[in-house]
């Protein structure tokens, strides 16, 4: 992966994996997805571990009609609400990200995610994820559908339960 990539974490929670990366990949640029509550604790924790880090914020990208490329290199991190998903343009990310949450949500956000052009145009992709959710989150959504064919490289590392 390239030193200033921009990689966006679906279901970021308070940005854990997010500064991970950033430590190994200083010049990279994290975009975080997640809801507007999970973004706050995100904000403060990555703001108390990176206290220099230009972090955009909902008010960044209220006025955008779209988070392209140019936009994503001004910023160490960019804390995008789920309802501004769709603003993330095509291309624009190096990898896509998630962990444990893809089939905790319903199967309307699923295909949401999955079948718009921030996933699709990525060039990797990376995920830790249940074979099935269900009895926990009895939603219909087992591993094996995501769009695996549409990728061009994967790092992928299921869990049995």
């Amino acid at each position: 992966m390239v030193k200033d990539a921009a990689v966006l974490d679906l279901g970021s929670s308070c940005g854990i994996f997010s500064g991970l990366l950033k430590r190994e990949l200083p010049l990279s640029h994290q975009i975080l997805v997640d809801l507007p509550q999970q973004l706050s604790l995100a904000h403060y924790y990555l703001g108390r571990e990176f206290p220099s880090a230009a972090i955009a914020t909902y008010r960044d990208l209220a006025s955008l009609s779209s988070i392209g490329r140019d936009f994503i290199k001004k910023y160490d991190f960019i804390l995008v609400p789920a309802y501004y998903y769709h603003k993330i343009s095509a291309g624009s990310l190096d990898a896509f990200t998630n962990f444990m949450s893809l089939q905790e949500m319903g199967r309307g956000y699923f295909d949401g995610y999955l079948q718009n052009q921030p996933f699709l145009s990525a060039k990797f992709f990376f995920t830790i994820n249940r074979y099935q959710s269900a009895p926990t989150y009895d939603n219909g959504i087992p591993f094996w559908i995501i769009p695996w064919e549409i990728l061009r490289a994967c790092i992928l590392l299921p869990l049995p339960y």
